[in-house]
């Protein structure tokens, strides 16, 4: 029978300490958090770059109290992915509602600011936002704090800074962070009381009733216990629905966000979140949080010896995901992802699967069945629930798990390859069982089954018995092609290569050798530190005296303001580029919006033939070439902007985008995307000669001739405010708030496209959330768009690209390759040097980094030995541009990594062989003598040479590296009047 469930089409819930009421007619199922603080409350505080919950931009604090403890809860969430009507009943707070520069600014955020861990400040809310929910649930360590920032990034400060601020407000701080902090004493703060109304997540608890909201086009239902929701599944029919729990799922793969008939929240169903011991067993409901889980395995590893392995599982958590996702995000979603997923790299599928814990699932009949994950991976979820994991008590003297999970970087990511094992050993040594479980093989491998077979009853520790086993697992292990991901061969090796590791953390003492020792137990990170050391006049201060910068506390406390938080004004609209989603070379044959125009809410598209001027984003006469705004015709790269499409709100023109229709002829030949690839195919035509720099003269003690290729790859520039733009028609013209670090250009670049001069142009930029060299130029395109769609329909545009868009459709750093051939004496000095240096402009010639490579590759070396041939080269890739410390970095990293090659091959220490290459009169050669001193590092190579002797599979490293780079002379330019289409 169907539950008896009320309408209620309200929701209501506090932020800061104020009670807002929703109209649920108002929102949709997709209305995120994130986007009622920002677009309905003005919040602008708390930020939205990637969507994703990945970078932390968007983090706000949950706050409830727990029912039995009593105890303040207070939990970090993403919330760009909570969706507003799961927010019923719960208490929020921003960056706005912990500190002010009224009320007073929170301790964090004046930590923060002090520290200088701001640069462009998007991240800053974020992070502080992070930070609190830690600082205000207890005491802390520095180790705490360095673990729970892998959901936020900083792409500006490099983290030390941030990391040094919140390190100083830990119980254990050291003295040096204490030391750098200012008198507490004497800042404004937030005096913030607690609060003394009552919890709303109590009131939550207390109402058990079911409820629901009849929205637009589906439904939205809250249930309290299994039976409403068990009830709700058996009557919903054939209609499509979704149960809503973190939504966590939508970040890890966008087509979660789709649309559903029917949407239940079983955040507050209690038999989803049991935790009990029941005869041999522990039963965790499948519905808790990974936060949770990570907390409940701890504490259950640590009191029952039988479950000790549960510990461990902990540890392999805390490497999914980050905290704000582990606070909302589920066991059950997790799974969930894999189910629908198979070739997700699981990492909660891989550990339950390995320690053999089974599945408890449940259909609207309230009949149980318990799976393995294996086998619920291909069991029809249609009406059905998973309700607990079961997990099976060991004896711990003679059961041994490990898992591992080696990732391209230390958290927040998914696995390269993630690896679980559980042995179970006889009485006399040998294998009663073995579980060998790895991810990201193929979307079908979960169990290396034959490996398993052969170890039963075997001496795992028997070198022959190893052998059989790396055998066995190369012939089972079949990797399928996974880009960008690395390829099948080596992540083949390395699954055996993490048996081998396995085995060796288990492995009685006594069967080591003392070499192969440290190949056991996994890396521990210690806790980074890094010091600024300065010298300053003090009797000049407080001229000469460090000071936060002006704007640091505004973009602490969330007051900084970016295009993207500019209100919208009456009549707003929104936009978005449409990309061509065909390969280079294909000839648009036609583009129909026309079904995308028929969604209520889109306004226009725009494409080539609405612009009436000029079809260019780069009109300045010193640029080789012109770049389209949108492609005429042929198409230059894939995902080229085509268009532009407009609409009343940024949800509804996301909406509409798969329904513009292009059509193209396919290209007559295959797509050029890299340096090497053309100069495999002796495509001459697409290499341009630059500039070539002769020896003076060359040696002729040539001992050693040594050649090499050096590749630097394209670089995203990550700016956390992605390409924007807003324009604002005025009574004379246009007002555009452009995200670029070159405003002559969209001055000029609009005025040829529209064709009024540019002095109806106003031009304003008050900061930009990163840039990096990206909005140099790149963001004149985005611009060109936005005011074209303002202009047309005489209304306020805004354009904010998507972080995926962003990557899609505008270049970044120059893809560069050198091949060289150097000859050096016995000395290591080099007698001569030919490079052939190849920069990847793209498909268009506009900007090269020929010259600053020029300079900054003859590093800190002796020259006149060196030719230097620098080819520019045309790939069918968007045109690639500057990026941070353009061309040093390309010149810099391949020099050194010749001066490094050199010294490999002539078994020198790579210290000297760069000395012998310094002029006399370089001072470098001084300073590196005075950094070997103060830094010991004769003292310390000794001491890894011995550490590297003594250990086979661990080693350790070393690196002395000079930098030499060109530092241009900028002066002061005032200039009142730079285009003469101002005076038309």
């Amino acid at each position: 029978m169907s539950p008896e469930i009320k309408q209620i089409q309200q929701i209501k819930f506090h932020l800061q300490d104020k009670e807002y009421t929703v109209n649920v007619e108002e929102v949709t199922p997709n209305t995120s958090l994130n986007t009622y603080i920002r677009k309905t409350l003005q919040l602008t505080g708390t930020k939205g770059v990637c969507h994703e919950g990945g970078c932390g931009a968007c983090i706000v604090v949950l706050y409830s109290k727990d029912v039995n403890t009593d105890k303040d809860i207070y939990l970090a969430v993403n919330s760009c992915l909570i969706p507003l009507l799961s927010c019923n009943g719960w208490r929020i707070y921003t960056i706005e509602g912990i500190g002010d520069p009224v009320k007073g600014y929170h301790v964090i955020q004046q930590t923060l600011a002090n520290f200088n861990g701001t640069q462009c400040g998007v991240c800053s809310p974020g992070m502080v936002m992070n930070m609190y929910a830690l600082y205000e649930s207890g005491k802390l360590t520095m180790k705490e704090v360095e673990n729970a920032f892998g959901g936020n990034i900083c792409r500006c400060t490099g983290y030390r800074p941030i990391l040094s601020a919140f390190k100083s407000l830990c119980t254990d701080a050291s003295p040096e962070l204490l030391g750098q902090y200012p008198d507490i004493e004497d800042l404004k703060m937030c005096k913030k009381d607690k609060c003394e109304k009552k919890c709303p997540t109590k009131c939550d608890r207390a109402n058990k009733e079911p409820f629901y909201h009849q929205l637009a086009d589906s439904r939205w239902m809250k249930v309290y216990s299994l039976s409403d929701l068990l009830s709700v599944l058996r009557t919903a029919g054939k209609a499509s629905y979704k149960l809503v729990a973190g939504n966590t799922a939508q970040g890890v793969f966008s087509s979660y966000g789709g649309s559903a008939d029917i949407y239940v929240d079983v955040m507050s169903v209690p038999e989803l979140k049991v935790h009990e011991f029941v005869d041999t067993t522990y039963v965790l409901g499948a519905n808790t949080s990974l936060a949770i889980a990570m907390e409940l395995f701890t504490e259950v590893g640590k009191e029952k010896p039988q479950f000790a392995y549960l510990t461990q599982l902990a540890n392999h958590i805390d490497l999914v995901a980050n905290v704000p996702v582990r606070n909302t995000g589920t066991i059950a979603g997790n799974l969930m992802i894999k189910h629908d997923n198979h070739h997700f790299p699981s990492d909660i599928f891989l550990i339950l699967e390995t320690v053999g814990a089974k599945l408890t699932i449940t259909d609207t009949d309230a009949q149980e069945v318990q799976m393995s994950p294996k086998d619920f991976l291909n069991y029809d979820m249609t009406l059905k629930v998973v309700k607990t994991i079961v997990f099976p008590s060991y004896n711990v003297d003679n059961v041994k798990y490990v898992s591992y999970k080696i990732m391209p970087r230390a958290q927040n990511t998914h696995a390269n390859v993630n690896a679980g094992f559980l042995f179970q050993f006889n009485t006399n040594g040998t294998l009663d069982s073995a579980r060998i479980v790895y991810g990201n093989i193929n979307p079908t491998f979960a169990h290396a089954s034959e490996t398993e077979k052969l170890l039963t009853g075997k001496n795992l520790f028997d070198n022959a018995v190893l052998q059989q086993a790396f055998a066995s697992l190369l012939d089972e292990l079949t990797c399928d092609l996974i880009p960008p991901d690395p390829s099948p061969e080596y992540r083949k090796q390395l699954a055996v290569a993490l048996f081998y590791k396995a085995v060796l953390s288990i492995a009685p003492a006594d069967k080591l050798s003392p070499k192969n020792q440290s190949g056991g137990p996994i890396l521990e990170r210690p806790i980074s530190t890094g010091v600024q050391d300065y010298e300053t006049n003090t009797s000049l201060y407080p001229l000469t005296q460090a000071v936060p910068k002006i704007e640091a506390l505004a973009q602490t406390s969330g007051q900084a303001q970016y295009i993207h938080d500019l209100p919208d004004v009456p009549h707003q609209l929104f936009g978005t580029l449409i990309l061509a989603d065909a390969p280079p070379n294909s000839i648009i044959k036609n583009i129909d919006a026309s079904k995308a125009l028929e969604i209520e809410g889109i306004v226009a598209f725009y494409s080539k033939d609405d612009i009436p001027g000029k079809n260019n984003f780069m009109p300045l006469d010193f640029f080789k070439e012109e770049e389209e705004i949108f492609c005429s015709g042929r198409v230059l790269y894939h995902h080229q902007p085509i268009g532009i499409l407009v609409g009343n709100s940024q949800a509804v023109v996301q909406s509409a985008i798969s329904l513009i229709e292009a059509t193209y002829d396919p290209p007559t030949v295959a797509p050029l995307l890299t340096v090497r690839q053309i100069l495999k195919e002796g495509r001459t035509d697409r290499i341009h000669d630059g500039k070539t720099i002769q020896p003076t003269r060359k040696g002729t003690d040539i001992t050693h001739v040594i050649k090499g290729t050096f590749d630097v790859y394209q670089q995203y520039h990550f700016h956390m405010e992605s390409q924007c733009c807003s324009v604002v028609p005025n009574e004379n013209g246009i007002d555009i708030y452009p995200s670029s670090q070159w405003m002559d250009q969209i001055q000029i670049a609009v005025s040829k496209m529209l064709e009024i001069p540019s002095n109806k142009i106003n031009v304003t930029v008050r900061r930009l959330g990163g840039a990096f060299g990206g909005k140099i130029s790149r963001n004149g395109l985005v611009s060109c768009a936005t005011a074209l769609a303002a202009w047309k329909l005489h209304k306020p545009v805004k354009v904010y690209m998507s972080l995926t868009d962003n990557m899609h459709a505008l270049g970044k750093r120059f893809p560069f390759s050198t091949d060289y051939e150097v000859g050096l004496n016995n000395q290591g000095i080099i007698q001569y040097m030919t490079c052939t240096h190849y920069s990847d402009l793209g498909s268009i010639s506009n900007e090269n980094p020929a010259q600053i490579i020029v300079l900054d590759f003859k590093g800190s070396y002796v020259n006149d030995t060196f030719k230097l041939d620098m080819k520019s080269v045309n790939t069918d890739t968007h045109h690639n541009t500057w990026t941070r410390a353009p061309g040093s970095t390309e010149a810099l990293g391949s020099i050194e990594a010749i001066m490094e090659h050199c010294a490999m091959e002539l078994d020198m220490d790579p210290i000297e062989l760069r000395k012998a290459n310094f002029p006399q009169d370089s001072p470098i050669s001084e300073y590196i003598d005075e950094l070997t001193t103060w830094a010991e590092i004769d003292k310390r190579k000794q001491s890894i040479l011995t550490f590297n002797k003594e250990n086979r599979w661990k080693k350790k490293g070393l690196s002395v590296v000079p930098m030499t780079y060109f530092f241009g002379p900028f002066g002061p330019w005032v200039r009142f009047c730079f285009s003469t289409e101002a005076i038309k």
